[in-house]
């Protein structure tokens, strides 16, 4: 069964230096919770693909994703990893002076993961991550 997630922020900062941010893989393991190293694999034009490496409950976990860079959105799409399909998207505008961010996703949890794991938990976790790069960003 697919999940979403769906976040929208507004901020001070610049939509360019936001972007930057938002954009720069390697920078990843400095601002997203349990992420010990972000490295890029390849990249080609305006598609990188990466690794991520988490620890959690003293397992690690490689996510391996394709990120595609377009007038301030980025579409990331899971290659591999814990998740059966996870695609997101960073988008950014600007607004009334200020940076309007939003988040959006649509993934798939493994049946066992899934099936013991409540929305809020997801939810939460997922606000965590995106507040961390709201953070940096201010």
């Amino acid at each position: 069964m697919a999940r979403s997630i769906s976040y929208t922020r507004k901020i001070s900062e610049p939509i360019d230096s936001a972007f930057e941010i938002i954009s720069t893989y390697k920078n990843y393991k400095d601002f997203i919770p349990g992420c010990i190293d972000s490295r890029v694999i390849s990249e080609e034009g305006d598609i990188q693909v990466g690794q991520l490496e988490f620890e959690m409950f003293g397992k690690s976990y490689l996510i391996e994703s394709k990120n595609k860079q377009s007038d301030f959105k980025l579409e990331i799409e899971q290659i591999r990893g814990p998740f059966e399909s996870f695609k997101g998207c960073w988008s950014l505008i600007e607004k009334e002076k200020k940076t309007e961010i939003s988040f959006n996703a649509v993934f798939t949890l493994p049946f066992l993961i899934n099936a013991v794991t409540p929305d809020p938990l997801v939810h939460k976790l997922s606000e965590t991550i995106i507040e961390s790069f709201i953070a940096k960003l201010s």
